[in-house]
């Protein structure tokens, strides 16, 4: 059975590039969290999707947390009843801060449960723009 190898050779390969992109798209995320007293409404729209991003994709390589915790920024944001003139309020920004922290130290525990010689590099050089 030479084809279950190169299978979950395959999987390991798009889980890390899955890992290395939820670490770069966890800083936009923060990025985002930093823009919204000058800009919420595109703050918003961008923390929404790229919430959805990641959880669109998590679970397909075993990081169901990840997904879910993705899910719950996502629904937080479009639950949020709010003009796109509106400021968007201090507890919003709290709650939004929160869950992204939280994120994080779950992609940071998936970035170390990838096996050691697939570890995930250090990216240096972020772009923040889509």
């Amino acid at each position: 059975m030479i084809l279950m190898p190169l299978l979950r050779g395959s999987l390991e390969t798009l889980g890390r590039r899955y890992i290395e992109r939820t670490l770069a798209d966890v800083g936009r995320l923060h990025y985002w969290l930093m823009c919204l007293p000058e800009r919420p409404a595109e703050s918003l729209a961008r923390i929404a999707k790229l919430a959805h991003s990641i959880q669109g994709s998590a679970a397909s390589f075993g990081f169901g947390a990840v997904g879910a915790s993705a899910g719950a920024i996502e629904r937080l944001v479009r639950s949020s009843s709010r003009s796109p003139a509106t400021p968007v309020d201090a507890a919003l920004t709290r709650d939004l801060l929160r869950r992204v922290e939280d994120l994080a130290r779950l992609v940071a525990h998936a970035a170390e449960s990838v096996p050691a010689a697939a570890a995930v590099p250090a990216k240096s050089g972020v772009s923040i723009r889509q």
